[in-house]
């Protein structure tokens, strides 16, 4: 036997190709990782399918860009974003400027586990966290109190909106840079958030340091996160399903 694979699909009908191999590249290939090639033999025909679909980011790199105060766009558990290190001001006021931000909001940050995300809020209360364990979908909580982190992430009384990123990019970037990442849609302020990469603005791609290269042909639309905000009593309200 060979390294290569195909994968053999005879008496389809030419008009059903495009579709098919749009719907390999789209749903089936990324479950079939790792991998190097793929082919598709349509009788005498071979389509080679891009290895782009197949690219990673170096982790190593994006991490110095981080450290060094950089801003990348890159994709996350839900939408594309921009973002950065989540301690680091100047790096979050670089983002404000790319996206014509003028309001004082706060920004979503990304961390990797629980144990990482009791090192910026106050409290987390026992509800709260088991709900976290358990929850599904993306999940962003707006606390009451943050800590640990610069007012510019932060709400005007001091609350701060976090999620437990579900995204291995993000997991390892996190972890490399010992830090948590801010997380707001690759859209400019206004304007309605990207549902795929070719949705984001040349102007937000030209202006970051760096663009991941993963996930970019993904064409299933990205929806933002269930949103909940804990009050003072350790409540939680779902103000986004």
């Amino acid at each position: 036997m060979t390294g290569r694979k195909h994968i053999c699909l005879r008496f389809i009908p030419k008009r059903l190709l495009k579709d098919l191999i749009f719907t390999f590249k789209t749903i089936f290939l990324p479950k079939m990782l790792p991998v190097m090639d793929y082919n598709m033999n349509f009788g005498e025909t071979f389509v080679s399918l891009p290895k782009y679909m197949l690219e990673k980011d170096n982790i190593e790199e994006v991490a110095d860009i981080l450290i060094d105060g950089g801003v990348i766009c890159y994709p996350t558990d839900t939408v594309w974003g921009i973002g950065c290190d989540a301690t680091r001001v100047n790096a979050i006021q670089r983002i404000k400027s790319i996206k014509g931000r003028k309001h004082k909001n706060g920004f979503i940050i990304l961390v990797d586990s629980i144990e990482r995300l009791k090192k910026y809020v106050e409290e987390l209360h026992p509800r709260i966290e088991t709900l976290l364990e358990m929850h599904v979908r993306p999940l962003t909580i707006i606390y009451p109190k943050a800590k640990n982190l610069p007012q510019e992430v932060c709400g005007a009384d001091g609350s701060v909106a976090i999620r437990i990123v579900d995204c291995a990019l993000c997991q390892d970037l996190i972890a490399k840079i010992d830090a948590p990442l801010v997380s707001t849609s690759a859209n400019l302020t206004g304007a309605p958030y990207p549902k795929i990469f070719g949705e984001i603005s040349s102007e937000i791609i030209e202006q970051v340091d760096y663009v991941s290269k993963e996930r970019r042909w993904e064409k299933t639309a990205a929806q933002p996160s269930t949103l909940g905000l804990v009050d003072n009593k350790g409540l939680l309200k779902f103000i986004r399903e």
